[in-house]
C-alpha cells in the first residue's frame, strides 16, 4: 500500500507539471485516494459541512451559469462554468479527507508529491537548458513515425511555440513552495535544506533560461515573497492584499490609463509587452458595453480579430496582431466578461484565501505566500482564466498545499479548511 501510494502521488504530480492539459483529470484523481483511505464515519460526518470558501465558490458557479447565457461562445464559457463547479467538490473532497488519513499514507503521499515534483523539475531544468531539445526530438519521432493525433510544436529556440512550455513552468512554480515544504518536514538532517533548495534552483534556472516573462515575474514575486516572509509575515501578507485589491478593484482604470499614454507604441517595451498593453486598452474599452453583469463568460473568444477603434493600435503587430480571444489580464478578464459583480466575487475569493493563510501555522505561512505571490502575478499576464487547465492547476495546488499541513497528526480535531 505504502509503495503504491509513492507512485501514484509522483505519477500524478509529474503528470501535472510536464502534461498539464491533463490537469483536469488528474484533479478528480488527486482525491480518489484520500476518500478511499479516510475514516469513513468522520468523512461522513464532515463532507456535509461546507465552509465559508466553498459555498462562495459554488455561488459563484451559479453567476456565470447565468452569465453564459449571453456570451458569444457558450461552449466555452459552459466548460468554465462546470470546471469552477468541479474545482470546489475537489478541493472540498480533499480538504476534508486528507486530515482523516493514517499519518502514514499521508506520508506516503507527501514523498510521492515530492519525488514526482522534483523529477519534472529536473525534466524542465533539462528541457531549458538544452533549449527544447527532447520535445523537438520527439516532435520529428512522432512525425517519422506518422503519428497525427499527438500534436508537438516546439518551433525553434529563436522563434520557439513557447505556450505549451509556459504552462509547465506555471504549474510547476505553483506547487513549488508547497514541494519546498514537504521536502523541510519529510526530509531530516542537512539533505532538508539541500533538497528544497535544489528544487528552488530547478525551477528557478528553468525560468530564467525560458524566453517567457510571464514566468519571469512569477517566479521574481514568489521568491520575493518567501524571502520578506522571512522577516515580516504580516508585511507580506498586507502588500498581497493591496496588489490583489488593486488588481481585482481597479484594474479597469489602469488598463484605460496605459492604453491613453501609447505604451503599447513605447519602443523600448518588448513586443509581446506592447501588445499586451493594446490588448488591455481594447478590453477595458469594452467592459463598458455591460459594466454590471459583464459581456458573457469567454465572449471574447467569439468577438472579430480586432473592430475599427483598435485597429490602428494593432496593426504595428502584423499578423501576428489581435485584440480577441483573452485579455491576457485575468483580473481584466472577469470585469470585461462577469462585469462589476465577477469582479468583487473574485476580490472576495482572494481575501478568503489570504485569511486562510494567516491562520495557517506559522512555519508554513511563508511557503504559502510565495505561491499566492506567483499566482497573483501571473494571472496579471497570462493565459485565460476560463482554460480548464489553469483552473484545475491551481485547484492542485490548493489540494498539494494541503500535504504540508502541521495539524494532521491530531486527526480527531482537524476539520475541514
Amino acid at each position: 500500500m505504502i509503495g503504491f501510494l509513492v507512485a501514484w502521488s509522483a505519477l500524478g504530480t509529474a503528470a501535472a507539471v510536464l502534461l498539464p492539459l491533463l490537469a483536469p483529470a488528474i484533479l478528480v484523481l488527486s482525491v480518489v485516494v484520500p476518500v478511499a483511505l479516510a475514516d469513513k464515519a468522520l468523512l461522513g460526518k464532515r463532507i456535509v459541512l461546507l465552509r465559508m470558501e466553498m459555498l462562495l465558490l459554488l455561488f459563484t458557479a451559479g453567476y456565470m451559469a447565468i452569465n453564459s447565457t449571453w456570451s458569444l461562445d457558450k461552449g466555452t464559457a459552459m466548460m468554465a462554468v462546470a470546471m469552477v463547479v468541479l474545482a470546489a467538490l475537489v478541493l472540498h473532497a480533499g480538504a476534508t479527507a486528507l486530515p482523516l488519513m493514517q499519518p502514514r499514507h499521508l506520508e506516503a503521499l507527501a514523498k510521492g508529491f515530492l519525488l514526482g515534483f522534483g523529477i519534472a523539475a529536473f525534466v524542465l531544468f533539462c528541457e531549458y537548458a538544452t533549449r527544447m531539445s527532447g520535445q523537438r526530438a520527439l516532435e520529428h519521432f512522432l512525425a517519422d513515425a506518422g503519428v497525427r493525433n499527438i500534436r508537438i510544436g516546439a518551433g525553434t529556440w529563436d522563434a520557439p511555440n513557447n505556450t505549451p512550455m509556459t504552462r509547465n513552468l506555471t504549474v510547476a512554480m505553483l506547487l513549488l513552495w508547497p514541494a519546498v515544504l514537504v521536502a523541510r518536514q519529510h526530509i531530516t538532517g542537512w539533505k532538508r535544506q539541500a533538497m528544497a533548495g535544489l528544487l528552488v534552483l530547478l525551477v528557478g534556472s528553468a525560468v530564467l533560461l525560458s524566453p517567457s516573462a510571464t514566468a519571469k515575474i512569477g517566479m521574481a514575486g514568489g521568491i520575493a515573497a518567501v524571502v520578506l516572509a522571512a522577516w515580516s509575515v504580516r508585511f507580506v501578507l498586507g502588500v498581497l492584499t493591496a496588489f490583489w485589491g488593486t488588481m481585482c478593484l481597479a484594474v479597469v482604470p489602469i488598463a484605460t490609463f496605459l492604453y491613453s499614454i501609447e505604451l503599447h507604441k513605447a519602443s523600448w517595451l518588448h513586443p509581446s509587452g506592447r501588445h499586451r498593453i493594446a490588448i488591455w486598452g481594447a478590453t477595458s474599452d469594452w467592459y463598458w458595453r455591460a459594466p454590471f453583469f459583464g459581456s458573457g463568460v469567454a465572449t471574447a473568444r467569439g468577438l472579430e480579430k480586432t473592430d475599427a477603434a483598435h485597429a490602428g493600435a494593432i496593426a504595428q503587430f502584423g499578423s501576428a496582431g489581435f485584440l480577441n480571444w483573452h485579455s491576457h489580464n485575468g483580473y481584466l478578464q472577469v470585469w470585461f466578461e462577469a462585469g462589476l459583480v465577477g469582479g468583487i466575487l473574485m476580490f472576495v475569493l482572494g481575501l478568503l484565501v489570504l485569511q486562510g493563510i494567516k491562520r495557517t501555522a506559522p512555519e508554513l505561512q511563508a511557503a504559502y505566500c510565495g505561491s499566492f505571490a506567483c499566482f497573483a502575478l501571473v494571472l496579471a499576464t497570462g493565459f485565460s482564466i476560463w482554460a480548464a487547465w489553469y483552473l484545475s492547476a491551481f485547484a492542485i495546488a490548493v489540494i498539494s498545499a494541503q500535504l504540508t499541513r502541521a495539524d494532521f497528526s491530531s486527526r480527531a480535531q482537524s476539520r475541514p479548511c
